[in-house]
Parts: C-alpha cells; structure tokens; sequence
C-alpha cells in the first residue's frame, strides 16, 4: 500500500520563512569571519573608518586609530614565559586590553605620543595546544584600535 504523503509535487515541506531565516545567519557568521580576519573583497569594507592623520576627529571626539604596530621580546615559548610587547600608533591616553588568544592579561596605558610597553606571562590555560602559534592582541578603548602578534607556544 502507498501511502499520500498530502505535499504536491515541488513541494519540499520546508517552511520559507525558517530556511530564509537560516540562510540570513550563515551569510552573516561568513561576513563576520571575514571582518576578523581582516579579508573583505568589497569596496567600503566594514571597521573603523581610514585615519584621517589626525589624532582626533573634527571637532572633537574619540581619538582615530592611527597606524598601531606592536612588536613582542619573544615570539615563541611556554606557558610562564615574560613577554616584553611594545605598542605603537595607538590613540593616546587610553586604556590598553591585553589578551592572548581569547585569555584577559594585564592591562595598560597609552601615553601622549600613543605608545605603551607592558610584560605579559604566557598563560597555562592553552598548553593542550603546545606547537600552535596564537595571537596576543591588544586593544585599546574608548577608541577600539586594536593589533595582533603572533607567537608560538613551545612546550
């Protein structure tokens, strides 16, 4: 005995508005991905606006992102290894985050000029992953000028 299954032909039972939904959230974790590693093919990519090579804005304002680089005394290492990171191009006077990987370090301050210098450890927390390279990142805010380097854990 066959059995209707009561759809038409063409029609898959899926609800639009359901599938219109899902399609919406994979489009924009894609858009997102691309935003953080920083590879946007379109014009007018999304982020910060360019530096105007002023430290502020006209009229005032949250000091612009200007060119940040950091550089690390060790690029590589176990977890308890002292890091030297300087910082340079950061908006001045503000609040330095620092992270490695997804881990909160010590925080820091930039000076007038915009750079800062602080000693992070290499945090335990990841050593199931020795022979990785990670990121240490730091941002500043209220501006959200942010640089990454990379460093290896050894173990």
């Amino acid at each position: 005995m066959v059995r209707d299954s009561g759809r038409r032909p063409g029609q898959s039972g899926e609800n639009p508005v359901i599938k219109g939904i899902l399609v919406l959230s994979a489009v924009a974790g894609i858009i997102g991905v691309m935003a953080q590693l920083k590879v946007w093919p379109f014009d007018g990519a999304p982020g910060p606006a360019p530096s105007t090579g002023r430290p502020t804005p006209p009229g005032g304002g949250v000091p612009t992102c200007q060119s940040p680089a950091l550089s690390l005394s060790k690029g590589s290492g176990p977890s308890g290894t002292h890091v030297v990171v300087n910082g340079t191009g950061f908006p001045s006077n503000q609040s330095v985050e620092m992270r490695f990987h997804t881990e909160l370090l010590a925080p820091s301050q930039t000076s007038a000029d915009g750079s800062f210098k602080v000693e992070i450890v290499v945090p335990g927390t990841f050593d199931s992953f020795i022979g990785q390279q990670f990121t240490i990142r730091a941002v500043s805010t209220p501006s959200v000028c942010s640089k990454d380097a990379p460093f290896k854990l050894t173990g």
